[in-house]
């Protein structure tokens, strides 16, 4: 019996339609119906008030662009076995259902050395989970096919379809370049993504571009790589982000004192680096989500601790400390944190709360993979495909300025004096250099 479709109004790509009965099980299940809970962009919405949208819009939009690609390509004589195309399917709508509270604010952080893709593959294996119970029911394999996929590991797809799930053109960037942009109400991340997807070819076996896409496939590169300096490191929301770091970390060194008041996180505070996703931690990390961190940063501005409830409380009402530099710089002059940190101490703040270096880098394209979910883009060509920094100067630029550089974050009281600091610091160097 064919399922009965289902229609989700989504504001980026329209009608998305959902036939198989297998995808329609695993969005009624409780774990992805969790990440309705889970904000796509962390903090972002300090800086684009619209970005309010979660990890299920997005989810369902991979999917989306999945069906699409596949169905381009199919056009072309290019297919799936069945039991393929589900487990592709199954790991593009699963692919986000290990994210924590915030997205990838707050990844790594709470549970040390365990990213999404851990906690996703652990979630998706656990047999007490109703995304496990719904894969086991069509395939006792297809839990660990997905975990596997998840991973990078070795699975049964062709590389063309490994890429569709991850790779640096996969269905997963384009549909969040798309998505971001429009809820931040920016225009950096648009690019034409009928264009992109009808240009898909497979040659050799390998997921490439048409030999005329690479205008089209320029935009899509240029596309993330001004998402990366103008929305994802946007300077107020990475400063966003590490106040919430700043009091998360502060929680944990009161919590292991014994210090901490009583939390429905006390179960994360006391995570140990190097613990393992079993059942008990299984269980607790699906009933945390956004409203979890609310819930304690409320408690947390009323908290004995005076650093704790100001950082808590600086989060809450935007209260920001503030960046010494309108953008990034690549290296710190000699001594600088040394000096900074006594300069903060001396204005009554403590720096190891309150001076705080972010180390960025933006990586639109990299053309050195092939890392798991970092394969690089290929265009197709007479004699094979081409990678693409070798066929277009504006992606190889792109590719180069991904470099780390550092920003510094302080209270707004202490700024000036340290970015006077800097400038002396700097000229000296130069002197010396």
């Amino acid at each position: 019996m064919a399922a009965k479709s289902r229609f989700f109004m989504d504001p980026v790509h329209g009608f998305i339609v959902l036939s198989d009965e297998l995808m329609l099980q695993l969005v009624d299940t409780a774990e992805f119906q969790r990440l309705r809970r889970i904000r796509q962009l962390g903090a972002s919405f300090g800086t684009y008030h619209g970005a309010e949208h979660t990890r299920f819009g997005h989810s369902l939009g991979a999917l989306h662009l999945l069906e699409r690609a596949l169905a381009s390509l199919a056009q072309q004589g290019v297919r799936l076995a069945p039991d393929e195309a589900r487990l592709l399917r199954a790991a593009v709508l699963l692919h986000d259902v290990g994210h924590g509270p915030f997205s990838h604010a707050l990844e790594g952080l709470i549970t040390p050395g365990l990213s999404h893709e851990r906690w996703g593959a652990a979630i998706i294996t656990w047999p007490g989970s109703q995304v496990h119970q719904v894969l086991a029911a069509w395939d006792p394999q297809l839990p660990h096919q997905v975990a596997s996929l998840l991973l990078g590991q070795d699975a049964a797809l062709p590389p063309w379809a490994r890429a569709l799930l991850s790779s640096q053109l996969d269905v997963d960037r384009m549909d969040y370049l798309l998505r971001d942009a429009h809820f931040t109400g920016s225009r950096y991340g648009l690019f034409d993504l009928d264009q992109l997807i009808r240009l898909l070819q497979v040659q050799d076996g390998e997921l490439v571009i048409g030999p005329d896409g690479r205008e089209a496939v320029e935009e899509y590169v240029l596309g993330r790589f001004f998402m990366y300096r103008r929305v994802y490191l946007h300077r107020t929301t990475r400063g966003h982000e590490l106040l919430l770091h700043q009091a998360w970390r502060r929680a944990r060194e009161l919590a292991a004192a014994g210090r901490g008041e009583p939390s429905r996180l006390a179960f994360w505070l006391a995570w140990e680096p190097g613990r393992e996703p079993d059942a008990e931690a299984i269980r607790a990390y699906l009933n945390l989500d956004d409203s979890d961190l609310w819930y304690a940063l409320k408690g947390w501005r009323a908290d004995p601790d005076p650093i704790l409830a100001d950082l808590a409380g600086r989060f809450l009402d935007r209260r920001l400390l503030k960046p010494l530099f309108r953008e990034p710089v690549p290296h710190l002059p000699a001594g600088f944190l040394e000096a900074a940190s006594e300069r903060v101490r001396q204005s009554g703040w403590d720096p190891a709360h309150y001076l705080v270096v972010d180390r960025v880098q933006s990586i639109a394209y990299d053309p050195y993979g092939p890392q798991p979910g970092r394969a690089p883009i290929t265009v197709a060509g007479p004699e094979g495909p081409v990678e693409l920094s070798q066929l277009s100067t504006l992606v190889a630029a792109a590719a180069e300025l991904a470099r780390p550089a550092f920003q510094v974050y302080v209270p707004a009281e202490v700024r000036p004096e340290l970015q006077a600091l800097m400038r002396d610091l700097g000229e000296a160097e130069g002197q010396r250099g």
